[in-house]
């Protein structure tokens, strides 16, 4: 069996490219060159295949490099989670894979998710953008955009974003559960709930739904509902994080009816 896809990436190294290579800080001329190529080859080594050619200068990466068929057919989507532990190796991968396939929706998906957990919103959205003009029925892109936008603030243009999607995709958990999260920074809580019950039935089992359905339903007045959601969200993973905040929310209301019940009196 032989060498099979032949991938050509080219990479300006600009100012945000430049900070997946910190070996070349204060290296000139070939040392640099030498820096840049070993960084390549360490990244590229999990994936095996064969790089045929390599062309580095001060502005840009130019690389030729094949798939080797002995070994299962590469995702570049799937690039980083074979880069070991280190998530600059993955995204500079995604960012070398995305320059063979600019119009990719799985690697923007993959590369915009990937620096969205990095925190880095910026280039985020502009790779999510990318991907809702290019593929507007990717869904997931729709409310991943949609859930970095709320990241960075931009709360009313993330919430039409989440929208959009639950229009198209009308049966999206994770699209309703977003929104919910939106609505809700806006005060906007019985749609919030709304949106929180629909991803709660579609999967009773998602204790992120249950907790943010209970948050809802305590900022709308319903105390007793919202006991409920929050016991049900313990109830699915007594030990996880969220079913902490859940017990936390459940002693405050609990210290709430105590106050305001006029056990406490002055």
């Amino acid at each position: 069996m032989g060498l099979e896809r032949i991938y050509n990436f080219r990479l300006v190294l600009d100012e945000q490219m430049r900070r997946f290579f910190p070996e070349v800080q204060g290296k000139y001329g070939a040392d640099f060159r030498k820096a840049v190529e070993e960084r390549i080859r360490k990244v590229f080594a999990p994936l095996g295949g064969f790089i045929q050619a390599m062309s580095v200068s001060k502005r840009e990466i130019k690389m030729t490099w094949q798939e080797d068929n002995k070994q299962p057919g590469v995702q570049p989507q799937n690039a980083a989670l074979l880069s070991g532990v280190n998530p600059a190796d993955g995204l500079l991968l995604l960012e070398l894979f995305l320059s063979d396939e600019p119009g990719n929706a799985e690697l923007l998906y993959a590369l915009g998710t990937a620096y969205s957990d990095q925190n880095d919103l910026e280039r985020a959205l502009e790779l999510f953008t990318r991907l809702v003009k290019c593929a507007p029925e990717h869904i997931n892109g729709r409310v991943a955009k949609g859930a970095a936008l709320l990241k960075a603030g931009k709360i009313e243009e993330g919430n039409r974003e989440l929208e959009a999607a639950v229009r198209l995709a009308p049966e999206n958990l994770w699209a309703h559960r977003t929104l919910g999260a939106g609505l809700m920074l806006l005060n906007r809580y019985s749609e919030a709930a709304a949106n929180l019950r629909l991803a709660r039935d579609m999967d009773p089992q998602d204790q992120q739904a249950w907790f943010e359905y209970g948050q809802a339903l305590e900022e709308m007045g319903e105390s007793e509902q919202a006991e409920m959601a929050y016991g049900k969200t313990i109830e699915i993973d007594e030990f996880s994080e969220i079913a902490e905040k859940a017990r936390q929310k459940r002693v405050a209301q609990a210290e709430k009816k105590i106050y305001y019940g006029g056990e406490r009196k002055m």
